[in-house]
């Protein structure tokens, strides 16, 4: 490759570019190169320096698309946050019908437990008479016990004169010279 010139008075530079070798692009090409002469320019373009006029229309219309695609991202970031607004709303409603629905459980939990304080208080009545009852019937026996231990004190110190006297049965002797009693019978079973 060769070098590159630059050309132009006052005017923006034209690239040129210098072909040193033109056989060997012929050799390739297989006869005639395109490459007819030694310098080739990048543009070939005739056309001058844009105006301001048109660098701002173009500026405009960069803008313009710019704006353009703004608004549309701002319509679906519009779009999407009214969804979520929607959809917001609506939880916020269920969420006021759940705290709806818990303070009914939590006033049925309430009435539920003062049902369980009034079993609380007969269980505790209840458990209270038992005790009672067994307190009642522990004073029973050792009020019995003590009686009885009273009784069986009281019984030896008593004078024997309480008691009946018994029935003593002399039967007479008969004298010393005196003929015997006739017997009595016996009995004796028939056979």
């Amino acid at each position: 490759m060769g070098s590159a010139e630059y050309i132009g008075a006052g005017r923006p530079a034209l690239h040129l570019i210098q072909v040193e070798n033109v056989a060997h692009y012929e050799s390739r090409a297989g006869g005639a190169s395109p490459l007819a002469s030694t310098t080739m320019r990048y543009d070939d373009d005739p056309m001058s320096t844009p105006t301001r006029e048109e660098f701002e229309a173009r500026i405009a219309a960069s803008e313009a698309r710019a704006d353009a695609r703004f608004i549309a991202f701002e319509k679906t970031i519009g779009d999407a946050v009214a969804g979520i607004r929607h959809e917001n709303t609506e939880l916020r409603g269920d969420i006021k019908a759940f705290q709806a629905q818990i303070a009914g459980e939590f006033q049925n939990v309430h009435g539920e437990f003062r049902r369980l304080g009034s079993i609380k208080t007969t269980v505790w009545g209840a458990t209270a008479v038992i005790v009672g009852s067994i307190f009642a019937a522990l004073a029973l026996m050792v009020s019995s016990f003590d009686s009885g231990r009273d009784t069986a004190a009281q019984t030896p110190a008593q004078p024997a004169a309480a008691q009946p006297a018994p029935i003593i049965i002399q039967v007479p002797q008969p004298a010393a010279g005196a003929s015997p009693a006739p017997a009595a019978p016996s009995q004796t079973a028939p056979k």
